[in-house]
């Protein structure tokens, strides 16, 4: 699947590229804008996992990882009870693209495979613009994010 037949979005961020890095690759930084519920690898070929519930979840292999610019993902298992097929993401891949310096960072997502042919497209659209462009935005810029919390759900 193409690139521009899956979902993609860009940031403009007031904050430096490694601190918006660090938040899209670390234990912490994740928790912070995207689930608190999250055990994370720091290393290629590590996995990221995310839980929304008990019986919800997402796992992702670490396929990329170069400092300060470049991150992709592969989702190698999942069982989201919000999504009609709660497995629709396995075999996509989330990829980050940051340029930038000190003061700003440029991000670039795309997230190969989810596409409008999937049946969780529209939520899945809704739920990335919420937590990248509201919640990463806000953590990056401000030190506070707006995750997932599934003690609060």
């Amino acid at each position: 699947m193409s690139k521009s037949q899956s979902y993609a979005t860009e940031l403009a961020l007031d904050a430096p590229i490694d601190r918006v890095f660090a938040a899209l690759t670390t234990a912490e930084g994740l928790r912070a804008w995207w689930g608190t519920d999250a055990t994370v690898s720091e290393e290629l070929g590590g996995e990221i996992r995310l839980r929304w519930s008990s019986m919800s979840y997402v796992v992702f292999r670490i396929d990329r990882l170069q400092f300060p610019s470049e991150i992709a993902w592969a989702c190698v298992d999942q069982n989201d009870e919000n999504l009609p097929y709660p497995d629709e993401w396995i075999g996509t891949s989330p990829c980050f693209t940051l340029e930038g310096g000190s003061r700003w960072t440029r991000l670039s997502f795309v997230h190969c495979g989810l596409s409008p042919r999937l049946e969780c497209y529209s939520t899945c659209e809704s739920g990335w613009d919420r937590f990248l462009l509201g919640s990463l935005k806000s953590f990056v810029e401000t030190g506070t994010g707006h995750p997932f919390d599934p003690a609060r759900r």
